[in-house]
C-alpha cells in the first residue's frame, strides 16, 4: 500500500479541518436565524437583530474558512474536550466584512449594515445631553437608529437568500466527496448544538431545511 508523503497527509488534514469548521459555522448560521425569527415572534427586537446579525457572520465565515488563507485552522484545533479554541472567533468583523467582500460585495454590504444595526441594538439607544446652567437642568436626547424595526423585519426576509448564496460559494469549493462530508458535519453540528440549547425536533428540522434538498440526510 502507498503511503502518502507527510506534506500529503498535512494537506489532507488541512483540508479536512477547513471542511469541518466551514460547516460547523454553516451550522451556526442556521440555528441563529431559526432563533431571531423566534425572538421576532415573540417581540424581542434586541435578541432578534443581534441574531440576525450573526447568522449572516457565521455564514460568511463558513465561506472564508474555505477560500481565505487568513484563516488558521490549527487556532481551532484542541487536546481537551471542555478547551475552547486559542481564537474563538476568527476574524474581526472589519476583516470578515472586507474578506467576503472580495468574493460577494453584496454580502459584505449587507454584513456591514446588519452589523450596525447589532452594534445600535447593543450598545444604544444613543443619548445627546444638552447642558444649561445646573445638573439639574440637563436634558436628554435619544438618538435613535432611523428606521431600525423595519430593517430587522427585512432582515428576517432577506436572509435565507443570502446565507443560500454563501452555501452557493462553499459548494463551489467543494467536491462531491467533501461536500458529502461538510454535509454530515452539518448535521451533526445541528443535533450537538440544538441538543445543548433544548430546541425541539422540528426547530432542527427548520435549520436543516435552509439548505435546501442538498441537506438531506
Amino acid at each position: 500500500m502507498k503511503t502518502l508523503a507527510k506534506s500529503d497527509v498535512n494537506a489532507t488534514r488541512t483540508r479536512g479541518l477547513r471542511i469541518l469548521l466551514s460547516s460547523k459555522e454553516m451550522a451556526k448560521s442556521c440555528i441563529m436565524y431559526r432563533l431571531g425569527e423566534e425572538n421576532l415572534k415573540n417581540g424581542d427586537l434586541l435578541s432578534s437583530g443581534v441574531n440576525f446579525y450573526y447568522s449572516l457572520f457565521h455564514a460568511c465565515i463558513s465561506v472564508m474558512s474555505l477560500k481565505s488563507t487568513r484563516i488558521n485552522t490549527g487556532d481551532f484545533v484542541v487536546e481537551k474536550t471542555d478547551q475552547l479554541p486559542q481564537k474563538y472567533t476568527p476574524l474581526t468583523h472589519n476583516d470578515a466584512e472586507k474578506i467576503i467582500s472580495q468574493y460577494d460585495k453584496k454580502l459584505g454590504h449587507e454584513l456591514r449594515e446588519l452589523r450596525r444595526l447589532r452594534e445600535y441594538l447593543s450598545y444604544g439607544p444613543n443619548v445627546l445631553y444638552e447642558w444649561k446652567t445646573r445638573i439639574t437642568e440637563v436634558i436628554a436626547y435619544n438618538c435613535k437608529f432611523p428606521g431600525w424595526k423595519n430593517d430587522i423585519k427585512r432582515a428576517k426576509l432577506e436572509l435565507p437568500r443570502l446565507i443560500t448564496n454563501c452555501c452557493k460559494l462553499v459548494k463551489s469549493t467543494l467536491n462531491e466527496t467533501d461536500f458529502y462530508y461538510f454535509m454530515h458535519f452539518f448535521h451533526r453540528m445541528i443535533d450537538l448544538t440544538c441538543e445543548d440549547l433544548n430546541l425541539d425536533q422540528i426547530f432542527i428540522g427548520k435549520c436543516e431545511s435552509m439548505l435546501g434538498s442538498s441537506s438531506k440526510r
